[in-house]
């Protein structure tokens, strides 16, 4: 899960979908890499801005609690 900017979240599935590896969000460079390859996707949608993954990552629905805590599902 990513909180771009005040009040907003997004949540990405956290496999590379290139080669299984798990992602991580790069916070100085603002975007979700792949520490195997080198592939790297956007932040705010999951696509892809550099190879060799061929497909973006898939978005995950948040929901958000009674009590203000959110849930990935």
């Amino acid at each position: 899960m990513i909180h771009p900017s005040a009040g907003t979240f997004v949540a990405f599935d956290a496999v590379c979908p290139h080669a299984g590896c798990t992602v991580g969000y790069d916070a100085a460079q603002k975007v979700i890499a792949c520490p195997c390859h080198g592939s790297q996707f956007n932040a705010s949608t999951g696509a892809v801005e550099v190879g060799p993954a061929t497909r973006g990552l898939k978005k995950l629905a948040i929901a958000e609690g009674s009590s203000g805590q959110l849930y990935v599902s």
